[in-house]
């Protein structure tokens, strides 16, 4: 595990630091031997040029263009006196251009190489981030799912249930749903809307309340603290004395209006009865902004 965890996390880690914070970077190529490759090349074909001009006028290169042919590199002298000398390889090994020719095609390809060490360095460089992000997404991933199922064994030994999240809130919402039914279809004490419900109806809702605060609590892990003590006040508030049907629903719109996982019933089997839709034309006054629908589109 040690090992893993230093080859997956530890060492990109610390090269994505060295590289993005303290600015160390490690390379192919050597920046100073580049330098010195290349100042050995252009002296080698500054003598060359001038002894060539000496020697040979047909491939000899102007005087005003030595410099600038010298820094540039240009091997196009070298290869044309090679190409001549060839004829007569065995005699121009000794007494001819050929041995000099090839020791600077030695040395023009051993920049090159240097040059392509450096390319390497920059294309390396540019995606250096990228690659050690890649690097550590394994471990990061891990690390995330290890967490989320480190607190889902946690809310399942503290709610004593293997349930998902989704589907306790769902089941919640079920059971509230079964307290709105009965909010809105309940008998009054009489014949008017404005009464309390009579006390069965009452005694009924006590218990679908303490069932719900009962469930909320076990479950208190799966929610936020603050919203699931003002949610536990709130139904505490349904069970005040004296309130008449109206404001029952008043409070019951409230609540699925601010506890959008009590909707969640809707789309569970759990549909709204139809009664309700009728009685909608009298509680919804008592709704945000005077609206007439519940959230989630039921009007």
């Amino acid at each position: 595990v040690t090992r893993v965890a230093a080859r997956r996390v530890v060492e990109p880690a610390a090269s994505l630091r060295d590289d993005l914070l303290l600015n160390k970077r490690a390379s192919l190529s050597d920046p100073r031997a580049l330098q010195e490759a290349e100042a050995t090349l252009e002296k080698m074909l500054r003598d060359w040029f001038d002894d060539v001009a000496a020697t040979q006028k047909k491939n000899a290169v102007p005087r005003q263009d030595r410099e600038a042919r010298a820094r540039d590199h240009d091997m196009s002298t070298v290869n044309d006196v090679l190409a001549d000398e060839v004829r007569n390889a065995v005699r121009n090994i000794i007494r001819g251009n050929i041995a000099r020719a090839l020791l600077l095609q030695l040395q023009f390809v051993s920049t090159e190489v240097y040059r392509a060490m450096k390319a390497i360095d920059d294309i390396v460089a540019a995606n250096r981030a990228t690659v050690q992000v890649l690097a550590l997404f394994p471990a990061l991933a891990g690390l995330v799912l290890g967490a989320r199922a480190v607190r889902a064994a946690l809310v399942a030994i503290g709610s004593a249930s293997v349930k998902s999240t989704q589907t306790v809130q769902t089941e919640i919402a079920a059971t509230f749903s079964e307290a709105a039914r009965l909010v809105l279809l309940a008998p009054t004490t009489t014949t008017h809307e404005t009464r309390p419900l009579d006390d069965t109806s009452r005694g009924a809702l006590a218990i679908l309340v303490a069932a719900l605060q009962h469930r909320l609590h076990r479950e208190r892990a799966r929610f936020d603290a603050p919203r699931l003590a003002r949610l536990d006040r709130a139904l505490r508030d349904l069970l005040t004395p004296g309130l008449a049907r109206p404001q029952l629903a008043a409070l019951v719109m409230h609540l699925l209006w601010d506890f959008e996982f009590l909707r969640l019933a809707e789309g569970r089997g759990f549909g709204t009865p139809p009664p309700l839709d009728l009685l909608l034309p009298t509680v919804g006054p008592s709704l945000p902004g005077g609206a007439g629908s519940l959230p989630g589109g039921h009007s």
